[in-house]
């Protein structure tokens, strides 16, 4: 089994450590003010939590309103490059486009309207 280390404050310090039959961690050594969360507690199941912090009951949120703007504004949809196909399309629009205006103005220029 595996379980989640958190700090006094109940934020994750390791976040998979492996347990022996004791539910003590293998290979890693609690320091003073840590302890074992279950990971399997599922409360607020589906939830993404940018700073996730144990409370003692359940999973929060612990990142504070600048680190969720923080983190909100480093995440936020970049605007897509358009492709090179995209761009040969514009172009051959855009002579499209030119190629009417130039015979409808020599069409104007024969028929003299």
């Amino acid at each position: 089994m595996y379980a989640v280390i958190v700090n006094q404050q109940g934020f994750v310090v390791n976040d998979c450590v492996i347990l022996d039959e004791d539910n003590q961690p293998l290979d890693y050594e609690l320091k003073e003010n840590e302890s074992v969360v279950s990971p399997f507690i599922t409360n607020n199941l589906g939830t993404e939590f940018i700073k996730r912090k144990w409370n003692g009951t359940e999973w929060i949120e612990g990142a504070t309103p600048e680190e969720i703007a923080e983190w909100n504004l480093k995440h936020q949809p970049q605007p897509s490059q358009p492709s090179e196909l995209n761009l040969l399309k514009e172009q051959v629009i855009n002579l499209q486009a030119y190629e009417v205006e130039k015979v409808e103005k020599r069409y104007m220029e024969v028929t003299n309207v």
